[in-house]
């Protein structure tokens, strides 16, 4: 789903479109809104320092304005830039503002993508990184998925 970047709504619509795309396809049940949050650790979203961190939605939810505005989503109030996953790691949403546009995608079941699992394999090879990042490809390479 895409909104213009310079819509004077885009935090709401942002806002709307991501909870409806995200509860429709998976990334949460909305009887029970949790999920996995690609969070920096020191307020810096380097590859390296990125973790998951459960979360849950609150009826006042607001990624794309507060949760932006604060770092956790994005980059500022009105730039949201975040990854999520499902808790049992079939669903993927990133969203991002570009110049025109911002984006929210989502994959379902990343699992399945040759380039993915390969770009995984390399990165859990490489000595450059982490060994947390390491363990934690280690992991979703060698999972059995039940689809």
């Amino acid at each position: 789903m895409s909104v213009e970047s310079d819509a004077p709504d885009l935090r709401e619509r942002l806002n709307h479109e991501w909870y409806m795309l995200s509860a429709d396809q998976g990334l949460f049940q909305p009887d029970a809104p949790e999920f996995l949050l690609a969070v920096g650790d020191g307020g810096t979203a380097h590859p390296d320092s990125l973790r998951w961190a459960r979360v849950a939605l609150t009826v006042d939810c607001d990624l794309a304005g507060a949760g932006a505005e604060a770092g956790v989503t994005g980059r500022g109030t009105g730039h949201p830039d975040f990854a999520m996953l499902s808790l049992d790691g079939t669903v993927l949403v990133r969203g991002a503002k570009g110049e025109e546009w911002t984006d929210c995608v989502l994959l379902r079941n990343p699992h399945r993508l040759p380039s993915l699992r390969e770009l995984g394999t390399r990165m859990a090879a490489s000595p450059e990184t982490p060994q947390a990042t390491r363990d934690a490809l280690e992991r979703w390479l060698s999972h059995t998925w039940a689809d």
